[in-house]
């Protein structure tokens, strides 16, 4: 039967890499959410038709 040490040890390492996981899992959520977010602007400002091209005048006239 190993030590308490051990045992706390193995138990904070475990830890540790749920930690590192969930970290790396709301990281990955914002960028997703921003990148989401992003075209969601972009779509909606290529189909009201005022995009900085449109603006601009840069964009074909249809």
């Amino acid at each position: 039967m190993p030590a308490n040490g051990i045992v706390y040890q193995q138990a904070g390492r475990w830890h540790r890499q749920r930690n590192r996981f969930g970290k790396l899992w709301a990281q990955t959520k914002v960028t997703a959410q921003l990148a989401i977010s992003y075209f969601d602007w972009t779509w909606l400002r290529s189909r009201t038709r005022d995009s900085a091209a449109q603006l601009a005048g840069f964009a074909t006239r249809p």
